[in-house]
């Protein structure tokens, strides 16, 4: 809205927000060696990059604010774009920013997206979500949470994993604030500043080489896996899981 030659931004909250992220990096367009069989593409690039969009969309309405991580951050800055084996997207989010009303929308059937799995508690959620029509992309939600290491006191990001027994798994991060905007495919989306640095932490010096994602296990592969951080009991485990259609392919 306008008062004079004033602009004023209809939500302030949001427009700092995107004001923050707004400085634009780019990707590093590694020249990869792969054949023609190793080029083609497990998920379709163009719905992929759209069901990202839209997803990125609505839960900017819940005012929180995705930006990518894990396999897709690696494959935006590797190779800007998806890597051709993968098998689903990776958003993460700061945990501080968690809205509960986007997860009871979806359960209810409101959003154009659907919850298909969900795992962990509060302090440890991590959402699985695919459109509710149209192409059948699967995308993982990840919520960031930072805490302090023990000895020397440096803060770090993590995000939580669970194995079917119960055990719970820790993936830590150097601090991925701030954030800020690149360029996927014509669209928008959220990085970390420094991604390399978040990419070598997580796949090793490395990480230019293509490793199959058939021949990668995230709880054992990645460099940056912290095992037996706790455990459920299988009565607190049923509590903390959820699983609605989801088949991981």
């Amino acid at each position: 809205m306008k008062f004079g030659n004033i602009a004023v931004p209809m939500k302030p909250f949001r427009f700092r927000k995107y004001w923050e992220k707004s400085r634009l990096i780019e990707c590093s367009n590694t020249k990869m060696n792969r054949n023609e069989i190793e080029k083609k593409r497990r998920i379709n690039l163009q719905s992929s990059v759209f069901e990202m969009i839209r997803l990125r969309d609505l839960l900017i309405q819940y005012d929180m604010y995705p930006f990518i991580s894990e396999g897709t951050l690696l494959g935006w800055y590797r190779e800007c774009s998806i890597i051709p084996h993968t098998q689903d997207i990776d958003f993460a989010l700061m945990a501080t920013e968690f809205n509960p009303k986007f997860v009871n929308d979806m359960r209810e059937g409101r959003t154009n997206f659907k919850l298909t799995r969900r795992r962990g508690g509060l302090d440890s959620l991590e959402l699985t979500v695919t459109p509710r029509h149209g192409y059948k992309l699967y995308t993982n939600v990840f919520f960031m949470y930072r805490d302090k290491n023990e000895t020397g006191g440096n803060e770090f990001n993590w995000i939580s994993g669970l194995c079917d027994d119960g055990e719970k798994i820790r993936f830590n991060f150097p601090l991925l604030e701030p954030i800020c905007s690149a360029d996927f495919h014509d669209h928008l989306v959220w990085v970390t500043c420094d991604p390399k640095k978040a990419i070598i932490h997580e796949y090793g010096e490395k990480w230019y080489e293509d490793l199959k994602t058939n021949n990668y296990s995230r709880y054992e592969s990645a460099n940056n896996v912290e095992r037996n951080v706790g455990r459920y009991s299988s009565w607190e485990l049923e509590r903390v899981t959820f699983e609605d259609g989801y088949e991981y392919h």
